[in-house]
């Protein structure tokens, strides 16, 4: 009797667990503003009604389902699966069961299928350079290759679910009524009005710098004044000689 072998790969790796959803993903692009209140909630253009709620919280649930986070010992069985396939990866039973533990770990926190689809590319050969530069074909992934091409699967999911919180907590983008604004505009208008005739009484003519000049800074002006002139006749001396010269006797 021969037992049927089960491949811990499923073959619909290739399928996204969540098909993308236009008009939801549509809706919540005209909900968030991208500003947050004082209190860090994001503000919305408009209050969801109660069939968009509706919709948004089965595509929430939908995307928890698919990002529960793997159990230990399926990913234990998915990463021994791929390690035997790298000739690297061969050591011994105690030494393997270490290295399995340690990929286990860095994964707990993803879904089982993106680290199956994680690990079922990387076991293909069909993971590009620039996906993972650092990589050496011949060896096995590191526990942070695998995690970063597994969570590149997964980052969509995780976006479109923090969107989704983003709306359900935050609120609604203020619109004063017709009644608020006509009394806003009423009181600007009364403000206006008596602003303007102090602003008429404050305004005065402009003056003259000179009529503002003190007495001590023109006596200052004339005394420079004064000096420049000595300054100049001594320059100008039509004897040729210089004032500070002695004159010999």
């Amino acid at each position: 009797m021969t037992s049927e072998h089960k491949s811990p790969v499923p073959t619909s790796l290739d399928l996204e667990p969540i098909v993308a959803d236009r008009a939801l993903s549509d809706a919540l692009d005209s909900l968030l503003t991208g500003d947050k209140d004082r209190e860090g909630r994001c503000i919305l253009t408009f209050a969801p009604d109660d069939k968009l709620r509706s919709q948004l919280k089965i595509r929430q649930c939908k995307l928890q389902a698919a990002l529960i986070p793997a159990r230990p010992v399926d990913l234990a069985r998915t990463v021994a699966q791929m390690l035997l396939g790298f000739g690297s990866a061969r050591a011994s039973e105690e030494d393997a069961e270490a290295v399995v533990t340690q990929y286990v770990t860095v994964l707990a926190h993803l879904p089982l299928w993106a680290v199956q689809r994680a690990c079922r590319r990387f076991a293909s050969g069909s993971v590009a350079k620039t996906e993972c530069p650092d990589r050496q074909g011949v060896f096995a992934p590191s526990t942070a290759q695998l995690c970063q091409l597994a969570e590149s699967s997964v980052g969509r999911y995780w976006r479109e679910e923090h969107r989704i919180n983003d709306v359900f907590n935050g609120t609604p983008a203020y619109r004063p009524t017709e009644e608020e604004c006509e009394r806003v505009g009423k009181s600007f208008v009364e403000l206006t009005a008596r602003i303007t005739p102090r602003r008429q009484q404050r305004s005065r003519p402009l003056q003259a710098i000179g009529a503002s000049v003190s007495p001590a800074l023109k006596q200052a002006l004339r005394e420079r004044e004064e000096l420049e002139r000595i300054g100049r006749d001594g320059c100008n001396d039509p004897t040729g000689r210089d004032r500070e010269t002695p004159i010999s006797e």
